[in-house]
């Protein structure tokens, strides 16, 4: 068995390597919400997709200790999710949210440190 500073080690760097994949993942949701916004036509795909990205963000952020991270996505995918289950165009209300609220997941992620 480790020693807990072996494994304080290993989780630091555990955090640091999700710290690190934040930027990708958040551009990742950005760019798949441009596509649900400019495509209509795949627009299940892209809604199921959006709601994917976001959720893996949802579901790992605690692990790592990112709590803000991680309850800044629940919120965002809980609006996303709406709209896939509906399957059809967030209507511009559901915009201004889903703005909003990936504006405070952007600077969440990109401010949050282990």
């Amino acid at each position: 068995m480790e020693n807990p500073q072996d494994l304080e080690q290993s989780l630091n760097a555990l955090q640091q390597k999700f710290k690190d994949s934040l930027p990708k993942r958040l551009d990742d949701i950005s760019v798949q919400w441009n596509k649900v916004l400019t495509s209509a036509e795949n627009i299940v795909d892209n809604i199921g997709e959006l709601h994917r990205c976001i959720h893996s963000i949802t579901g790992s952020a605690g692990i790592f200790g990112a709590d803000k991270v991680g309850n800044d996505a629940r919120n965002l995918e809980l609006v996303v999710k709406t709209i896939t289950e509906r399957d059809s165009l967030p209507n511009p209300e559901e915009q201004t949210k889903i703005n909003q609220l990936l504006d405070t997941l952007i600077a969440t992620g990109t401010t949050w440190n282990p």
